[in-house]
């Protein structure tokens, strides 16, 4: 028995995926930390728990996708403005339900 397999080529390839730039990128993971930092203060137990493991989760995730950028002291610049804006709500109390 002979199969015969047929497939459609498209007449033109596929387009790339947007490229997202530095900025645009700390702006978005910006926000986000910031309003899962909020959430995570207007809930208790638990669910303020989760909300600072969400907002430490997408500041691991812009450090993975802008580490290799290619201007370091903007890059350590906001690393640290990121890093103190979870700092300071987890030693607030936000992360422990206190």
């Amino acid at each position: 028995m002979n199969v015969t397999y047929t497939t459609t080529v498209a007449s033109r390839p596929p387009p790339f995926p947007r490229v997202y730039p530095y900025r645009e990128i700390t702006a978005h993971c910006s926000a986000q930390i910031e309003n899962l930092i909020a959430d995570a203060r207007r809930n208790k137990g638990l669910e303020k728990r989760y909300r600072m493991e969400r907002a430490y989760g997408v500041y691991m995730g812009w450090r993975t996708l802008v580490m290799e950028h290619t201007d370091p002291l903007l890059f350590s610049e906001d690393d640290k403005r990121l890093e103190q804006m979870i700092s300071a709500a987890t030693d607030s109390g936000a992360a422990t339900g206190k």
